[in-house]
């Protein structure tokens, strides 16, 4: 016998912590319906099923009481799934995108897997899958992107989903002519401060109450994120100066940036993945060109090989740092398609080089490069 539905929406309210009032705005109703509702003199328009559902972040088979199953361990199983065959090239991004909107189909108000269905379409979006996909293709997923930022905004209840999002969808916008207001406006939605993130809080809260391992966690997996962060607006820093033609600054910031990693970075016999991308060292050797110092040029490029050549004998390994600021904090390399080879060689291509195509020291770095197995 189904449980009658304002029960489940009593139940799931209060389980979300909402007033009558709270839930009747989310849903631009009046409180007197929500209460009729779930004292079962009223029922819920059919247009409401759906805006109800979102809210709580269950199916629409949940909310009349066909199934007690709890999807989220399901949907989360299933998003792992994807990554995993897409990481060991068993699928690639697009059919991962596919196949998440399929599943998408049969749990249509899980928050977990819009979120990821839209974070995986704006990627696609943003990336070398334009010149792969037809006009048609993308437009579809664009406006599926559209749809489920805007389910997001209008009913998520998960304040870090609605935020990080935003931030998709800055990135997103940014790269198209007709919506820099739009994204510029999202910006100014975002907190102003990397201090305000439920992350940051929630160490704060551990040590209220005194729980000094879990707050030893969280703050280890903080740290690494904001140094994450650091490294990203260092690279965006340096390339802000070289576009204006400050090459001296822009090496500069590059410099400090590598020298605040080894030095905290100091005792580990391996490179974390904190900076897999080599920008920092291509900024150097491009500063070095602009300065016509070839051989300064090249020894950031041989400095990025053997970076990348170091990275890629940990890769496929799970280790732990040595640092006081991260020592709890797992790195994984597991990351099968890391491929040095073709990273430098895709490196090294780059237009930005070519006046090095004819210098020997250039040409032996190459020939050293293509010896590396696939």
């Amino acid at each position: 016998m189904l449980q009658p539905i304002g029960k489940n929406i009593r139940k799931l309210r209060k389980e979300h912590n909402l007033t009558q009032e709270e839930l009747a705005e989310l849903l631009n109703v009046t409180s007197q319906a929500v209460s009729k509702w779930e004292n079962g003199t009223g029922m819920p328009d059919i247009s409401q099923i759906i805006p109800l559902a979102s809210v709580f972040g269950v199916s629409t088979d949940l909310l009349f009481g066909v199934s007690d199953k709890n999807e989220q361990n399901d949907v989360e199983k299933i998003i792992e799934e994807l990554h995993t065959k897409n990481k060991n090239l068993e699928i690639n991004d697009y059919e991962e995108y596919k196949q998440k909107i399929e599943v998408l189909k049969h749990y249509p108000n899980n928050f977990t897997l819009i979120y990821s269905c839209f974070v995986k379409g704006c990627f696609i979006l943003r990336t070398e899958w334009q010149e792969k996909l037809s006009k048609e293709e993308l437009n579809t997923i664009y406006n599926e992107c559209m749809r489920q930022s805007n389910v997001i905004f209008a009913h998520c209840p998960n304040t870090e989903i609605v935020i990080n999002t935003k931030r998709e969808l800055v990135e997103l916008l940014t790269t198209m002519k007709d919506e820099k207001d739009r994204a510029l406006n999202l910006i100014n939605e975002l907190p102003n401060s990397v201090t305000d993130v439920s992350s940051m809080i929630l160490a704060r809260f551990f040590i209220g109450n005194k729980d000094w391992a879990s707050a030893i966690e969280v703050c280890h997996k903080n740290i690494y994120e904001l140094l994450r962060e650091m490294q990203h607006q260092a690279k965006l820093l340096a390339s802000a100066y070289m576009r204006n033609g400050e090459y001296e600054k822009a090496e500069n910031i590059c410099l400090t940036m590598l020298d605040l990693i080894k030095a905290i970075f100091k005792n580990e016999t391996y490179t974390p993945p904190l900076h897999l991308e080599q920008a920092l060292y291509r900024f150097l050797a491009i500063c070095a060109l602009r300065k016509s110092d070839e051989n300064k040029a090249i020894q950031y490029l041989e400095e990025m090989a053997q970076y990348t050549m170091n990275q890629a004998e940990s890769f496929q390994k799970i280790k732990y740092v040595k640092t006081p600021l991260l020592e709890s904090y797992k790195m994984d390399f597991n990351y099968p398609y890391y491929e040095p080879k073709k990273i430098l060689l895709d490196e090294f291509n780059k237009g930005c080089f070519k006046t090095l195509s004819n210098n020997k020291r250039f040409l032996t770095l190459i020939e050293k490069i293509q010896k590396l197995p696939q």
